[in-house]
């Protein structure tokens, strides 16, 4: 498996982008079954949680028909759909690359700039 930041939602899932919602949610299915936590009990634990938090993410993203198609609009062209203003273009794409919610991406960006503004 690739780097998980350098992974998109759909190779996380192992699901081409054309993928019915029935094919997300077996392939969300299968990898949640293969990295449950419990089924890596000692040194393997920390990977299969982080991996199942990614899974989790990977699905809340690409279940949600609305958030998917703004996803796809991302992955083709680089763009967020019907975003204006830098920051919130900064926090929607902060909550696409980490799975965030939008509100938790918001927080998470506010709190960046504040630490950056404390530096300079």
């Amino acid at each position: 498996m690739a780097d998980a930041a350098s992974q998109n939602w759909y190779e996380i899932l192992g699901v081409a982008p054309e993928a019915e919602a029935s094919g997300i949610r077996n392939a969300y299915r299968r990898e949640a079954m293969r990295w449950h936590p419990s089924r890596h009990a000692g040194e393997g634990q920390a990977e299969a949680e982080e991996r199942f938090r990614r899974i989790g993410a990977a699905y809340k993203m690409l279940s949600d028909p609305a958030q998917r198609a703004e996803y796809d609009v991302w992955l083709a062209t680089g763009q967020v759909s019907g975003v204006s203003g830098e920051s919130h273009r900064a926090q929607k794409l902060l909550a696409f690359s980490t799975g965030l919610k939008e509100s938790e991406a918001a927080r998470l960006f506010f709190e960046q700039m504040l630490a950056l503004s404390a530096e300079l």
